[in-house]
Order: C-alpha cells, then sequence, then structure tokens
C-alpha cells in the first residue's frame, strides 16, 4: 500500500503514519532497568509528531535528536529507539525521506512485535501479520480511500464542526469522532463515507482523512 501512495500523499500524512506506527509499539518504550529512556522516548515522538505538521522548533528537534543518540548508544544501536531516530533524521540525510521514514518505521515495529521470544515461530508469525493488518487499518485512516476520494462539502463546514474537529486533533481526542459525525449529519452532511468513518471503531491517527479534510490540511 505504501508503495503504491508513494508520491501520491504529503510528506505531512507518511510521517505521521511513521509516529502512529511507533505509538501502536508504545510498550516498546517501557525501559525497565532505565525507566528514564521510557519518558525519553516518549518526548521524542511528541517532537515527532509535532514535526510532522511543522511545530517543533528547531531546539526541539536538536534536543529531541541528542536524547534519541543517547538511547541509541546505551541500547547498543538496537531497539525502538531506532524508530524515533529515523523520524527525527530525515530532514539531514537525502535518502530518508518521507515515504523512507514510514515505510522503515512500519517494519521494524513490525520486527519489535515479535522480537522477544522466538520458541513459538507460529505466535511471532500471527503477531507479524497482526501488525501489518493493524498497520493497513491505520494507513486508510490517514488516506482514506484513493480510488474514490471523497470531497468535503463547502456547506458542512460550520463554526461548531470546525471547532470541534479542531479540538479533536489537537487534543488527540479520538473518541470523540461519534460527536463530530452527529455535527456533521445536523449541518447537512449526508455522505455515508464520511459518517461511517466518523463512527467506525478506528483507530484514528493525526492525519486522519476526515479532519485533514475538514480543517484543509494537506
Amino acid at each position: 500500500m505504501l508503495r503504491f501512495l508513494e508520491a501520491k500523499v504529503s510528506d505531512r500524512k507518511l510521517r505521521h503514519f511513521a509516529v502512529a506506527c511507533c505509538q501502536y509499539a508504545w510498550d516498546g518504550f517501557d525501559y525497565e532497568e532505565m525507566p528514564q529512556h521510557t519518558s525519553m522516548s516518549r518526548s521524542i515522538i511528541d517532537v515527532c509528531m509535532r514535526y510532522a505538521d511543522g511545530m517543533a522548533s528547531e531546539a526541539e528537534r536538536s534536543s529531541a535528536e541528542l536524547m534519541a543518540f543517547e538511547i541509541y548508544e546505551e541500547d547498543d544501536g538496537y531497539g525502538p529507539p531506532t524508530l524515533c531516530l529515523i523520524n527525527l533524521l530525515a530532514r539531514h540525510y537525502s535518502i530518508e525521506s518521507a515515504y523512507f521514514c514510514a515505510e522503515q518505521s512500519a517494519w521494524f515495529v513490525n520486527f519489535e512485535t515479535g522480537y522477544y521470544d522466538y520458541s513459538d515461530l507460529s505466535a511471532v508469525n500471527d503477531l507479524h501479520s497482526e501488525s501489518l493488518t493493524e498497520f493497513s487499518v491505520i494507513l486508510m485512516d490517514i488516506v482514506g480511500n484513493p480510488f474514490r476520494p471523497v470531497t468535503i462539502d463547502p456547506r458542512w463546514l460550520t463554526s461548531n464542526v470546525v471547532d470541534l474537529a479542531l479540538a479533536i486533533y489537537e487534543d488527540r481526542a479520538f473518541d470523540r469522532m461519534p460527536i463530530l459525525a452527529d455535527a456533521l449529519m445536523d449541518a447537512g452532511c449526508d455522505s455515508d463515507e464520511i459518517i461511517h468513518h466518523c463512527r467506525g471503531v478506528g483507530p484514528h491517527v493525526r492525519g486522519c482523512w476526515v479532519l485533514d479534510s475538514i480543517l484543509g490540511k494537506a
């Protein structure tokens, strides 16, 4: 799916997909022996998320990069922190485009989900299949249906709809998506795709195509 979408979606959406993959493996950022790395890693991911939206300052990015290198070195250059580095350093190395960032994050997180116990290869394969399925759902939340894109009618963009969508986006309060569906219907929205997406079980992430369409984000 990513290969098909390369050059068809924005760098911003690809970076949000990469961040969502990291969040999927959130438990992998818990370091029992070095708990300070847990908070550091989560701070790095937060910077990655804001970086995708152009909201992270150069000072924040540099600080997060130093934290990522610290964890990377103490963890022998292996494990979940690698994902953070891929996202943070994408701007510095031409090979690490937003597409590369998205592809590698999905790959490494998929690997991490089954890394710790290979005594049961069948179970590991099930874990890998589960994570890849989840990633495809996340990607669809971000890009929608590329073969049948849905257009938002400007008449549906009432102040209530826009304010609610903005609050959901900024607070990452995706549990309010069904409320957004009600607001859209009150505004005259008759798109089954939009209403179904808002009321669906998700997951929803930053970059969600419905929220982006309402807020005018590419």
